[in-house]
């Protein structure tokens, strides 16, 4: 397979995260795992970050997870 642009690893990451996050959270932490009530499903809410910040200089917007949980 040929590719002719660097793969988006900050995007493949942050899929990681978003399909996998009870297992994150109990691999990075453990303590915090067992405070969170999972029969509610995690809210993930970047999105409401770019509506805080709608304007930028260049098209390209990133944003870290922001994750409410119960």
């Amino acid at each position: 397979m040929y590719m002719t642009a660097h793969p988006d690893f900050d995007r493949l990451w942050k899929d990681v995260i978003s399909t996998l996050f009870e297992e994150f959270l109990l691999f990075f932490a453990p303590h915090f795992y067992e405070q969170v009530d999972f029969r509610q499903k995690p809210q993930f809410l970047e999105q409401e970050l770019h509506k805080l910040f709608p304007k930028s200089k260049n098209k390209k917007r990133n944003s870290d997870k922001l994750v409410k949980l119960h």
